[in-house]
This record gives C-alpha cells, sequence and structure tokens, in this order.
C-alpha cells in the first residue's frame, strides 16, 4: 500500500489546528482511528471527517467490540441465536454510530473547526 503524503500533511496539520484551539485527547483521535492508523489505513480524524464515515466507522467499531462481549458474558448462556444476537450487535453499533457522529458534528462547529478539503 502506497503512503498518501498529502493525507499525512493534512493530518499533522488538523492535529496542530484542534490542539491550537485546545482540543484534547479523545477528541483528537479516537481508539477506533488511532487503531486503522496504526493498521496503515488513511482516514480522516473524526472532527473533520464526514458525518456518514463517523456513523461507519464509530458503529462498526461498537457493533463488533460490544456484540463480541456481550455473546461471550451473556448472550451464549442465554442460548440466543446468532442472528438475533448479530442484528442486536449492528442496531447498537448504529444508534452509538450515529450519536457519535452527532456529537463530532457538533464539536467541529463549535470549535469552528475548518472542512478537509480547507487544510
Amino acid at each position: 500500500m502506497a503512503k498518501d503524503h498529502s493525507f499525512y500533511r493534512k493530518k499533522a496539520r488538523a492535529l496542530t489546528i484542534m490542539r491550537a484551539k485546545g482540543i484534547k485527547g479523545d477528541w483528537l483521535s479516537s481508539l477506533p482511528h488511532r487503531l486503522l492508523w496504526k493498521a496503515g489505513l488513511t482516514f480522516i480524524p473524526p472532527c473533520f471527517a464526514r458525518f456518514s464515515s463517523n456513523m461507519l466507522i464509530f458503529g462498526l467499531f461498537y457493533s463488533l467490540l460490544w456484540g463480541v462481549v456481550m455473546w461471550f458474558m451473556f448472550w451464549q448462556r442465554q442460548e440466543m441465536g446468532i442472528v438475533v444476537a448479530v442484528l442486536t450487535a449492528l442496531l447498537a453499533g448504529a444508534l452509538f454510530g450515529l450519536l457519535m457522529a452527532l456529537l463530532y458534528r457538533w464539536y467541529r462547529k463549535r470549535h469552528a473547526l475548518p472542512q478537509w478539503h480547507q487544510l
């Protein structure tokens, strides 16, 4: 996979802008984004990403993590069917993804951050 140097320059600029505005912690980069970056994938930081992208990333991450935990801790013992478990995890992930996408959109507007293409 070829490195997209313009992405890395924009990402560094985006993180610098956020730090200058006093943004810290997970608002800079969420756990799913940090894991994707470590895997070498070029996903836009969540405060600069599109609503649909944030919803998808957060929703899938939550569905997978929460679904696996729930399966091994509760659902398997309750003899819940795998289809019902997957659908429940996907629904929970969709709701979580929607909430996180809304929060990041609000946070971007609150701090008057520029659009990704403006970096």
